[in-house]
């Protein structure tokens, strides 16, 4: 295995545009040689897959404290290559602020 050479981690953050601050902070990290971050990258760090994706809306309709409330939060299920299950809550704000930020950062313009 070759050495990981940070000039060559830092053009491709770039290339995935990863933002600075972000790109920055995963450098230092490979640069001290700390965390599974780094020997995983030696090794060929990989991540599952989604194969899935099942989702719904709730509505909370009231609480203990409040008798009227109307707040809709998404619910994920992401059904992952490794068999794993993994759930998710968003509320309506947060899922469109992930689903702008991703959107802006994943396609070219």
């Amino acid at each position: 295995a070759g050495a990981l050479l940070p000039l060559d981690v830092a053009r491709d953050l770039a290339s995935l545009q990863i933002e600075e601050e972000c790109a920055k902070d995963f450098l230092v990290a490979i640069s001290r040689g700390k965390g599974r971050v780094a020997g995983g990258l030696m090794r060929g760090l990989s991540f599952p897959s989604v194969e899935g994706v099942r989702w719904r809306v709730d509505v909370t309709i009231s609480t203990t404290a409040l008798s009227r409330v109307l707040k809709p939060s998404v619910l994920f299920q992401l059904e992952l290559s490794d068999g794993r299950l993994e759930k998710v809550r968003a509320t309506a704000e947060g899922f469109t602020h992930t689903h702008t930020h991703t959107h802006t950062h994943t396609h070219t313009h």
